[in-house]
């Protein structure tokens, strides 16, 4: 069902360029603490240590919270899936210049560097990853595409066979709705 759902988001997205986000206010923070407690029973399969740092202990902010939870859910999976038994994975949160910046950070296979401009795009997956595990190369499109809606920005950092950094930062202030692209 969920590759159902993202290839409907994504023609949504592509038919008229936007993404309906239902926003509210809440807190960040407890969000991350959500997304982390749903992927533990994950971590612990291949005894990988699943942390999370927070700067401060509450961050409010107005944005559609199902597709922040997708988003942070998603980046958190990846981490884990390309990360070998026994392996670290951490996510942070700080603010900075009017802006919450995450930080999904992992010491897993890492990407290749002529590969790195390209793992945002749709259906598209690290070529050396395809026998580690399993996707459709949706995921890292639908989630640039929501933080984008959301006023944000998304980028990744990686060396091969040390570990990757997927950091995303979202306005503080409320935002006019803005067209995500993919």
């Amino acid at each position: 069902m969920e590759i159902v759902n993202n290839i409907l988001d994504l023609e949504k997205l592509q038919t008229d360029g936007s993404f309906p986000l239902e926003k509210e206010r809440f807190d960040l923070c407890q969000q991350i603490e959500y997304a982390v407690s749903m992927l533990k029973a994950q971590a612990a399969k291949k005894d990988i240590d699943l942390q999370y740092k927070f700067k401060e202990s509450s961050v409010i902010i107005e944005a559609d919270r199902q597709q922040i939870s997708r988003v942070l859910q998603n980046l958190l999976s990846n981490a884990i899936k390309y990360t070998p038994r026994g392996g670290n994975v951490c996510i942070e949160s700080f603010l900075e210049n009017g802006n919450v910046v995450v930080s999904v950070q992992d010491n897993g296979y890492g990407i290749p560097e002529d590969e790195l401009p390209y793992v945002f795009e749709r259906f598209r997956r690290v070529s050396k990853h395809r026998g580690i595990a399993a996707g459709t190369g949706l995921g890292l499109a639908i989630t640039k595409a929501l933080i984008e809606a959301h006023g944000g920005q998304i980028s990744v950092a990686s060396k091969e066979g040390e570990g990757s950094m997927f950091s995303f930062r979202l306005p503080l202030e409320p935002q006019p709705e803005n067209k995500g692209s993919l």
